[in-house]
């Protein structure tokens, strides 16, 4: 069997009337074709290939959507210098260690647990942590803030799109415009 792709049809091998451009189709794909597990064929590189539909606008937004997150939560870690799994497991714990130290309260035990474990025992070492987890908690609020309020617009942008061409380039404004809030968000805290 034979395809055509600038006629879009199937020959058979030795017809007489056969376009010039058919290729042989592997038999594989020509079972899967009468099988009906493939749609119809293709041509690439020279080779009849199996036909593989375009996305629909929703499974191409939905793609775009999943980019945004994904870059979305790059652009967090990066921003917030990549805290590890512990750091992020033991956030809140910290919080109140550095609400305790911060108003001089007595710390749970496990606060205690926590700062003896990381060696952390003058009232100057306490101090220093605590304005370190104050400022990482503010730097952290800053970007989430910030990333929450582009990662929804870039969402509504997205899903505002009406055809599957209008997509990229509302990704590529959409990343440009996260790139100068964060270069912007940068630059403040310098």
């Amino acid at each position: 069997m034979l395809y055509s792709e600038e006629t879009k049809g199937i020959y058979l091998n030795g017809q007489k009337k056969t376009p010039a451009d058919a290729l042989p189709i592997p038999a594989v794909l020509y079972k899967q074709f009468t099988n009906a597990e493939i749609n119809g064929f293709d041509v690439k590189n020279g080779k009849v290939i199996a036909y593989v539909p375009p996305p629909t606008l929703a499974e191409s937004q939905e793609n775009a959507l999943q980019q945004i997150a994904v870059f979305n939560a790059e652009a967090v870690n990066a921003l917030t210098n990549s805290p590890s799994q512990s750091e992020v497991n033991t956030w809140p714990l910290q919080m109140l260690i550095a609400d305790a130290v911060l108003n001089n309260a007595r710390l749970l035990p496990a606060g205690a647990a926590f700062l003896a474990a990381a060696q952390i025992k003058t009232t100057a070492e306490k101090t220093a942590y605590a304005e370190k987890v104050l400022a990482a908690s503010i730097t952290y609020a800053t970007v989430a803030g910030m990333s929450k309020h582009l990662s929804s617009g870039a969402k509504q942008a997205v899903l505002a799109t009406t055809t599957v061409a209008e997509i990229e380039p509302t990704l590529t404004a959409i990343k440009q415009q996260a790139e100068a809030a964060i270069e912007a968000l940068k630059a403040a805290s310098n």
